[in-house]
Order: C-alpha cells, then sequence, then structure tokens
C-alpha cells in the first residue's frame, strides 16, 4: 500500500510530465505557473487552483499532478474555483430554485 509520501513523489512527477497543446510544449508545471501569471493573474488567491483546473482540462498527462504538488497555497479548500473566477461563483452559493427574488413576488 502506497504511503502519502509515496503518492505525494507520483504527483509530484506526474506534474513534470510534458504536456503538447495548441502546438506548445511544456511540463504541467510551468504550463500551471504561465497560466497562473497570463491568465489568471487577476483572481488573486484563487489563481493557481483555476490554472491548475485549466490545465488538467487541456493535458490528460497532468490528471495526476495535485495542486498542492505544484505549490496551490490559496483559501479554495471546497473545490468551488471554476472557470467563471471567484466572483461568479461565489454569487451562486446561496441561491436555491424556491429562495429568489420571484418566490417572493408572489
Amino acid at each position: 500500500q502506497p504511503t502519502a509520501a509515496a503518492a505525494t513523489a507520483a504527483e509530484a512527477a506526474s506534474c513534470d510530465n510534458t504536456c503538447v497543446y495548441s502546438g506548445w510544449s511544456a511540463t504541467c508545471r510551468n504550463r500551471i505557473k504561465w497560466s497562473m501569471q497570463h491568465k489568471f493573474q487577476d483572481e488573486g488567491e484563487y489563481a493557481c487552483r483555476l490554472a491548475h483546473g485549466q490545465v488538467l482540462g487541456q493535458c490528460e498527462v497532468c490528471s495526476e499532478c495535485s495542486a498542492a504538488a505544484v505549490g496551490c497555497t490559496d483559501a479554495v479548500s471546497s473545490g468551488l474555483a471554476t472557470d467563471n473566477g471567484p466572483g461568479e461563483a461565489a454569487e451562486g452559493l446561496g441561491v436555491s430554485g424556491s429562495a429568489g427574488p420571484a418566490a417572493e413576488a408572489g
């Protein structure tokens, strides 16, 4: 049975896999760092998780690369980070089908 250290080593190794996407070749780790700096630079504490999710969606070879293995230390703990960004994800959290303004208008 693998230990936590072995799993972490496997995740870290996966982050060093080479992904080719849109004609560009880079390691999963470097793709995530690039996306953090260039695509999600305005997302603050969510940048790393958003970049991680994007790269995992683009590169199957990165599937075992965990957010922790690339150094994501942001505050996303419940998996709510989406491509919509933190504001849009947070806005929809407390809304249900019967609690909206239409339910009160009756």
